[in-house]
């Protein structure tokens, strides 16, 4: 699905994940330094092995280390959450904009989620449970923001022309959980609300259906008739590593808990399942081999799954 590449992280006893990038881009960062003092942080992009471009630039002392994408135009953002900071630059490092979203002073429940369409991207802003949605263009121009549902930010995705807007927010008191997803029409900022939630979302092609995955659950929700139409919950020891939409067809790939062994992370039992409108599922694959690496990618109607150095091709039927 969109985005980042896998990484698996536990803490607390709880399993969290982001998609993994849908293009054959893989960005690698190296930050060398003290933390005390000003940092070199080394970007670089490549493409089948290919090196595109590479530039490096100054951290200073006590920022934090940004999440890193490759913008539709080929320029680079970065995402500073702890500081409220978005910076894009070109491919020979020049710096094309810079944007601070952050109006209190720091670690006031402070986070941004971001997320990737054709020509620009969108932000969700929360601080101290107050949340703005953002769209950019790919240069770092403001075409359109809005408040939304107070709470803590979990999930956001859009569509691809940034018509819809998926925010998963959570609320709690004493007595109740809520947990909850707003899809908003920046068209006529219209919204559908309903009780759910995500941490990784991608609508399809049609922009009728969309998927919610947790490490734990995964939903498709109809907007025209505003209503879920399936929900996959796995047992304690599974997870969903990550999920694709075509058209009326999911792609969902899972394994057994990862293990840590030699500072990298291993996952058993790998399979991928194909299900359909209303859920009916079938396994395209599965596997007993131990993996370290797995990597989903679409490539234009087909799939293409990694895992490790056998490299896989599926298409949805």
């Amino acid at each position: 699905m969109y985005k980042n590449l896998l990484q698996i992280f536990i803490a607390s006893a709880l399993v969290q994940f982001s998609l993994l990038a849908q293009n054959t881009l893989e960005i690698s960062s190296v930050v060398k330094g003290n933390y005390e003092k000003p940092r070199s942080l080394n970007i670089s992009v490549n493409d089948s092995g290919k090196e595109l471009f590479a530039f490096e630039k100054t951290l200073m002392p006590h920022q934090s280390i940004p999440n890193i994408e490759v913008l539709s135009n080929s320029y680079i953002i970065l995402v500073y959450s702890l500081e409220g900071i978005i910076e894009i630059y070109n491919g020979n490092g020049s710096l094309i904009s810079k944007n601070e979203f952050y109006k209190l002073p720091p670690y006031n429940e402070q986070r941004i989620l971001f997320d990737l369409f054709d020509s620009g991207f969108v932000l969700l802003v929360s601080e101290s449970q107050k949340n703005k949605i953002y769209i950019l263009d790919n240069s770092g121009n403001i075409n359109y923001s809005k408040d939304i549902k107070e709470g803590l930010v979990k999930g956001l995705a859009i569509n691809k022309n940034a018509k819809f807007i998926a925010c998963s927010i959570m609320n709690w008191d004493i007595d109740n959980l809520e947990n909850k997803i707003i899809i908003t029409n920046t068209k006529n900022n219209s919204e559908i609300n309903f009780y759910n939630q995500f941490e990784n979302g991608i609508f399809n092609e049609n922009d009728n259906l969309f998927l919610g995955l947790t490490n734990k659950t995964a939903f498709i929700y109809e907007l025209t008739e505003q209503k879920t139409l399936w929900t996959d919950e796995l047992d304690d020891n599974k997870l969903f590593i990550d999920g694709e939409i075509s058209k009326n067809k999911t792609l969902l790939v899972k394994s057994k808990i990862p293990v840590l062994s030699d500072n990298e992370w291993v996952y058993d039992e790998i399979q991928i399942i194909q299900k359909d409108e209303i859920g009916n599922e079938k396994v395209l694959y599965s596997s007993d081999l131990s993996v370290k690496k797995i990597e989903l990618n679409k490539v234009n109607s087909k799939f293409q799954i990694k895992l490790d150095n056998e490299s896989i091709e599926f298409k949805i039927d």
